[in-house]
């Protein structure tokens, strides 16, 4: 179940094998979660926004005594929320040894990540052109390379 805020993520989503594929500004995704799932939530919440974007994606975790839900997210620190059940964080940052990890994960094709395009270093204003407008369907990458 993928959540998402563009039209365009949709077919990447299916292509990656989603079952579902929800839209959080046409949409209640928390909602929706819960109706998909009967009431229960999911067992993982991967959040690459954090703030209130979290605070949101929480509600639809399934809770429990022993469940071991998990929540991956790039915010910062630990989390100031009682959830009332024991959710297992991993905050996500960068270091060697991470990045060493992914590497090594794509190189043997077990992680393929989805990338929309591609621009050299001197074009890092269209680049961030391209991510204001909106509409990407993947990463956005700059490449360090010399032309």
């Amino acid at each position: 179940m993928i959540a998402s805020g563009g039209k365009s993520s949709y077919e990447v989503s299916k292509e990656l094998r989603a079952d579902f594929v929800l839209n959080y500004r046409e949409e209640n995704v928390v909602q929706r979660v819960m109706q998909l799932t009967n009431h229960e939530g999911v067992d993982l919440i991967y959040d690459c926004i954090g703030g209130e974007t979290l605070a949101r994606s929480i509600q639809a975790i399934k809770k429990g005594p022993y469940v071991g839900s998990r929540l991956v997210t790039i915010a910062a620190g630990p989390l100031e929320i009682n959830f009332g059940y024991e959710i297992h964080c991993l905050y996500v940052r960068e270091n060697r040894r991470d990045l060493s990890l992914i590497a090594n994960l794509i190189e043997r094709g077990l992680l393929k990540p989805v990338i929309d395009s591609v621009f050299c270093f001197r074009d890092i204003p269209s680049a961030q052109q391209k991510l204001e407008k909106g509409g990407i369907s993947g990463k956005v990458v700059v490449s360090m390379e010399k032309d």
